[in-house]
């Protein structure tokens, strides 16, 4: 298919952008026309790295990773995280996912960029980075007591299991007694159905 009907594009709620090879933008939706142009510079018409990052030049000649560039290289949909510029000259997280739009020979002829706020996203790539070191420090052996189970620490000393995991994770621990330890310590108490 190479064309998505305009009236689909501008029912979307979010920035969504249709870039020919030259990166000129050709199709803007009315979220869009409101992220990316003022009535003295519209957005359609313009340069997609004018109107996105404020640059004179293409995103790629400025060390910038453009998803557009990409599609059109490779064929397959891109995406990235982009700092843009509000009309204010704000700077915004923004992810921009770009998709290929291809003709009945199979080239492609335009992207579709679409554009959402990243700041959500970046919040869960940084949960996601504090997550995986927390289990990164609970991976691997653990030096334990056969007896009594506490874990060796790295500088040798010998911590309780509890506090070792509590410290380094956020488990917390309550305690009972399974039916075989109940059984062994409280034998005059423990009636195999609980104490």
């Amino acid at each position: 298919m190479s064309e998505v009907p305009h009236e689909i594009l501008e029912a979307m709620q979010g920035p969504v952008l249709v870039i020919d090879r030259s990166f000129r933008i050709v199709f803007a939706n009315r979220a869009a026309r409101e992220r990316f142009g003022t009535e003295a510079r519209p957005a359609v018409g313009e340069l997609c790295h004018c109107a996105s990052h404020g640059l004179d030049v293409p995103c790629k000649e400025m060390g910038i990773d453009c998803p557009t560039q990409k599609v059109f290289a490779t064929g397959a949909r891109a995406r990235v995280v982009h700092v843009h510029r509000t009309a204010e000259g704000k700077p915004i997280a923004e992810e921009v996912i770009a998709s290929p739009l291809i003709d009945a020979d199979g080239k492609v002829t335009r992207v579709i960029e679409e554009v959402r706020n990243a700041e959500e996203l970046l919040k869960s790539q940084e949960l996601m980075d504090c997550m995986c070191k927390e289990i990164e420090r609970l991976r691997g052996l653990l030096p334990t007591c056969a007896e009594c189970k506490k874990i060796r620490t790295a500088d040798g000393t010998w911590e309780a299991m509890e506090s070792y995991i509590e410290k380094r994770s956020s488990a917390r621990f309550s305690h009972g007694l399974c039916p075989t330890c109940a059984a062994a310590l409280y034998p005059q108490f423990y009636r195999g159905d609980g104490l």
